[in-house]
């Protein structure tokens, strides 16, 4: 899995040079946010954990800002 992997992601930066960049970027951007998280609250993240990111709202979540 490691290597198929590695090869998707060596095809989408060799085929898509501007993209792949861009899409690289982002990818350690989201790692280092998860990471932050992970170390400063102790979570851990997983499927069900992203389920709750992207179902939640902007009423709930401004809920707590005062």
């Amino acid at each position: 899995m490691l290597v198929a992997n590695a090869f998707a992601f060596f095809l989408i930066l060799f085929l898509f040079r501007f993209v792949g960049k861009i899409i690289l970027a982002l990818l350690f951007v989201v790692s280092a946010i998860a990471v932050y998280f992970i170390n400063t609250y102790g979570v851990i993240i997983n499927a069900e954990m992203m389920g709750n990111v992207l179902n939640t709202n902007y009423a709930e979540a401004s809920g707590f800002f005062p």
